[in-house]
């Protein structure tokens, strides 16, 4: 995960457990307090979920398997 405090001027790298990832490009959206993710929960490119967090990225609650087996990009909007 990548975290700008400052509009994207800088960067900070951080491992966030509750988010893994297999090098699969996943997606975020921002709506009000609430931040979408989907991406492969797995391993290995399988395992597409939805999960949502009300504070800020903090921590992560899976909504969905959006599909339990081969999966890949996924993306949001509005």
């Amino acid at each position: 995960m990548h975290v700008s405090k400052d509009g994207g001027k800088t960067w900070e790298t951080r491992l966030d457990r509750a988010l893994r990832d297999p090098h699969c490009n996943g997606a975020v959206l921002a709506d009000g307090d609430t931040l979408w993710f989907t991406n492969c929960d797995a391993e290995n490119r399988t395992n597409a979920t939805l999960k949502k967090s009300r504070d800020g990225g903090q921590t992560w609650t899976k909504i969905a398997t959006l599909t339990p087996g081969p999966a890949a990009y996924s993306d949001l909007t509005k």
